[in-house]
């Protein structure tokens, strides 16, 4: 073998490795002119502000820039840091795409899905629509989306049939059982609460609302059940007039735990987390302890992790499988 032909193939690997990268990873020039051979105008999909489609179908910058939001919010975080912006962006596309292409498998199956359960659809909208303080807070939000009159109810909807619908795949039969047989149960607190988010609202004015709301508590026109059912963001706990059962340390957002373990059975207060203002009572107080693991209780763990890590690698695949119908839009180096 001639070193020219060595050569040769050395600097022709090169540059395949770089249209394979390019097209693959980091969309680059070779990826936008493969996308024109298939007639699709990267530059006025950039123009209109779109991200990326699926199946032809548009994900909007607004919509991922939402999603970001949402993800600081959750954090406890207002704003990204420009260093992270890109990665940040690229994360929360992803689960977009990802969950556009589950809504489509979805709607495929539909036919073979049970029926919603009554009032579970209701519970969901209610959920969705609590983080608006008003109707046109509501329609400018979903214009900035590009999200039609009643798409909060449709997404609503599909949310919950894709949450059967992943239930029906992963299959969990077999499962690990822990290597301990005992638990270390650490103190728990049974607690309720009536919640008001601040997302997206003025921290002081939901205060205001909340111990506005608290009024008849107070003065004893009306009991926490009462009010919990009138004002209560929290759908689950509304439901349950208030109750979040038995919670540790683990299971509290950032700035609950640290003051409800210092509280006393009986006691009230008004907190802040980095999710919105509480009003807060302790019901019962159990103690740490140590017991021993039940057998259901070590196959339900087993199956739990399994479920986990079975229902990660299905929306993996599926992401990797219909590729072919993904277009990436979103320019990191540009828009940040």
């Amino acid at each position: 073998m001639s070193k020219g032909f060595t050569f040769r193939f050395i600097i022709y690997g090169i540059i395949v490795a770089y249209i394979i990268l390019d097209i693959r990873v980091f969309k680059g020039p070779m990826y936008d002119w493969v996308l024109s051979q298939r007639g699709t105008d990267i530059h006025e999909l950039r123009a209109e502000g779109v991200a990326a489609t699926v199946y032809g179908q548009p994900i909007l910058e607004e919509q991922v820039k939402y999603r970001i939001q949402k993800y600081l919010y959750i954090r406890g975080r207002t704003q990204a840091t420009t260093q992270e912006y890109p990665t940040l962006f690229k994360h929360c596309l992803e689960e977009l795409i990802v969950e556009h292409l589950l809504r489509v498998k979805t709607h495929h199956n539909e036919r073979k899905l049970p029926p919603l359960p009554p009032g579970v659809l209701h519970e969901e909208i209610i959920c969705d629509e609590a983080q608006f303080t008003d109707e046109r807070e509501r329609s400018d939000a979903l214009a900035r989306q590009g999200y039609v009159k009643n798409e909060l109810a449709l997404r609503a909807k599909a949310h919950l049939q894709q949450r059967q619908y992943l239930h029906r795949q992963i299959n969990v039969e077999a499962y690990e059982e822990p290597a301990s047989n005992s638990v270390k149960i650490p103190e728990l607190r049974r607690i309720r609460h009536i919640f008001l988010t601040t997302w997206q609202r003025d921290p002081a004015a939901v205060e205001m609302k909340l111990q506005e709301g608290l009024g008849p508590i107070r003065t004893g026109w009306a009991n926490f059940q009462e009010i919990s059912g009138r004002i209560n963001e929290d759908p689950k706990a509304k439901k349950a007039d208030g109750e979040l059962g038995w919670v540790s340390t683990q299971r509290l957002p950032e700035g609950l735990a640290e003051p409800i373990f210092q509280m006393h059975v009986g006691e009230q207060r008004v907190i802040q987390s980095k999710l919105g203002w509480h009003f807060l009572e302790v019901l019962e107080i159990q103690p740490a302890k140590e017991i021993e693991r039940p057998e259901e209780m070590q196959k339900a763990l087993g199956q739990n992790h399994q479920r986990t890590a079975g229902l990660d690698l299905y929306l993996r695949h599926l992401r990797t499988r219909e590729d072919k119908n993904v277009i990436i839009v979103w320019d990191a180096e540009k828009r940040n």
